[in-house]
Parts: structure tokens; C-alpha cells; sequence
């Protein structure tokens, strides 16, 4: 990260109106809360909110800051370069009013632009970040968050989705572009061999599902980093849902899948399984299932496939994305 910037950018109140993609970066990932305190604390102030305490989150993408007062709330910064988070993040909270969920999700205070930095206000969602106790819950308790994660995707495919130009994808087309430049974006990320050669055979091999089904809001990065669950006596249960800055419109709601299949069940299949039945997915193609799972996993337009090998047990170890598969989308065949 570079601190250059600082020469010209004193604090956050003169943040650049349309800073280039690695400035936009260095200024997000610059933690000092006195850069960003003057500005945090001057749209709190102009839009009436009272607190006694604000403060800077160390995790996610994004500037997100905690007020504390009478209520604790979250201001979430995104700069012009990725607006289309912002939108996201406000069309799904929008989504959510005045429908009954039994998780908890931030709810829409206000939003606006600050020199065409986008900012969201949301109400705070108590609970623990479930990676940060990922490996101390038993493996019920995960088959158990890993069912309540798969019906609340199954809820939230459900809603009516308004028009949302800005994040809905042409699938068919979407498909094709994410295709035609798959091995060139994996090759700049750096992906480790055989992996890298074995991209395109693979997906040659395959038949990827150009579904033309009624469009879904996709959350699209349900992983425990976003999952926020609460001890009870009845053992560990997931309690709320956050960060909705990568959710999509498409008509494929494989494309959720992938998230909890890699990151939430780590190469168990009891966990994977049990979210498809929270979902109340038929499971009768189960390998053709596994395949789109990974045809979009390689295809999607975030992520970075060394940390997924690197991260479910064995994957990286794999001779090929064949052999790999089963690691990654583990079910019953």
C-alpha cells in the first residue's frame, strides 16, 4: 500500500472526486482513523445521527465505520470505481423491507454521494463473525448454519427483484465474456500449475448451463466471513447476513452455491448437502450440479482461486479441476 497520496489528500473531507483504480485502492486500505474520522464524523452529524463513539473496521473491501450512542450503526463508504456496490448493497437492504426473515440483516437508514463517493447508512447486526470461530464449532452445529444459510438463500430467491440495470447480468453473454477471458485473468492473479493449463480443457469438457429462468437477487459471497451467528443453548446458530456489495441479478441461482460449497464446507460433504436441503434443492443430477459449481466458480467475476485451493483441505493437491471438483463441491454421487 502507498501513503503518497496523503501529500495531496490531507484527510478523507478532500478525498479525490475520480481517483484512478490504484489510488482508489491505497486510500480504502489506509486505516488511520484520523484520515477518515473529520469525514465519518461530518455525515453522521449532517444527516442527525447521534453517537458518543465512532470507529474504523479492520475487515472488508470498503471503509465501514461503527458509531455507538443510544443505537450502534455503520457507515460504509465505496468509491466511484466500484459504484455498483453501493448499489447492491442498497438495492438488497431495500429488498428486505417489510419482508419477514428469521435472520437478521442491516436496515436501509439513508445514502448519498460525498465527491462522488458513495455512503450508506445501515443499522448494526449484532452477532460473532462466524470465520472467527469457524474452527471451534462442532461439525453439527456447522451442518446446522450450513441448513439455515441454504433456506435463507432460498428466501432471498424468492423476493420480487425490481429493475436493477446496473447489476444484472445478460447471462448468456456474461457466460461467453467470462469464458473468452478466463485464462488470461487467472494467468495475471497468478494461478499455480496444473491448474492454469488445465482451465480451459476443463471447461471444454463440461456442459455449462446457460439457464434462462426467472432472475434471482444473488447474494453471491456467502462465506463465513459475511455470516454472523449466536451461541445459544441449543449450540452455535446463524443469526445474520451481511455485506450485499457483490450481489448480482441472474437467472442461475447455482451461482450462490458456490460461496457456501468452498468456504463453508470445506470439502464436507454433510455440511455442503446440508445446505442444499435447507434449499430444498433436488439433487437428482448431483454431478451435473458439482460441474456448474465449479464452471462458475472459475468464471465468476471476483475471486481468487489460489486461496480456494489453498484454503478446503487437499484441493491444491489435485492433479486436475476433475479431481478437483470433488474436493471443492463435495455431495453424494
Amino acid at each position: 500500500m502507498k501513503t503518497n497520496f496523503l501529500a495531496k489528500y490531507e484527510n478523507a473531507l478532500v478525498l479525490p472526486e475520480n481517483p484512478d483504480y490504484d489510488l482508489a485502492c491505497d486510500i480504502i486500505d489506509y486505516l488511520d482513523f484520523d484520515f477518515w474520522q473529520p469525514l465519518a464524523e461530518r455525515l453522521a452529524n449532517q444527516h442527525d445521527l447521534t453517537f458518543t463513539h465512532c470507529e474504523r473496521v479492520s475487515e472488508g473491501a470498503n471503509p465501514v465505520f461503527i458509531f455507538e450512542g443510544d443505537e450502534k450503526f455503520i457507515l460504509k463508504l465505496v468509491p466511484p470505481n466500484w459504484s455498483q456496490q453501493a448499489v447492491a448493497e442498497i438495492a438488497a437492504l431495500s429488498l428486505f423491507d417489510g419482508v419477514d426473515i428469521e435472520l437478521d440483516v442491516p436496515k436501509l437508514m439513508l445514502y448519498g454521494k460525498y465527491r462522488n463517493w458513495d455512503y450508506i447508512f445501515m443499522s448494526f447486526v449484532e452477532g460473532e463473525i462466524l470465520s472467527n470461530i469457524l474452527t471451534d464449532i462442532t461439525k453439527k452445529e456447522k451442518i446446522d448454519i450450513a441448513f439455515q444459510l441454504g433456506q435463507f438463500s432460498k428466501v432471498l430467491h424468492g423476493l420480487d427483484v425490481p429493475n436493477l440495470p446496473e447489476i444484472t447480468l445478460n447471462w448468456s453473454e456474461f457466460l461467453d465474456t467470462q469464458l473468452k477471458n478466463v485464462f488470461n485473468k487467472r494467468q495475471k492473479q497468478g494461478l499455480i500449475e496444473p491448474f492454469l493449463s488445465d482451465l480451459i480443457p476443463y471447461l471444454d469438457s463440461i456442459n455449462i448451463e446457460h439457464k434462462i429462468n426467472k432472475n434471482c437477487f444473488i447474494h453471491t459471497d456467502l462465506h463465513p466471513g459475511n455470516l454472523l451467528v449466536e451461541r445459544t443453548q441449543n449450540g452455535v446458530k446463524l443469526s445474520g447476513i451481511i455485506d450485499f456489495g457483490d450481489a448480482v441479478v441472474c437467472p442461475d441461482p447455482v451461482f450462490e452455491f458456490t460461496s457456501p460449497g468452498l468456504l463453508l464446507a470445506l470439502s464436507d460433504k454433510d455440511v455442503f448437502e446440508s445446505y442444499l436441503k435447507g434449499y430444498e434443492y433436488c439433487l437428482d443430477k448431483p454431478q451435473n450440479l458439482v460441474e456448474q459449481c465449479m464452471a462458475l466458480s472459475l468464471l465468476r467475476h471476483t475471486g481468487e482461486l489460489n486461496y480456494i485451493l489453498n484454503t478446503v483441505p487437499n484441493a491444491a493437491q489435485a492433479k486436475n479441476w476433475a479431481e478437483a471438483e470433488a474436493l471443492l463441491f463435495p455431495v453424494s454421487l
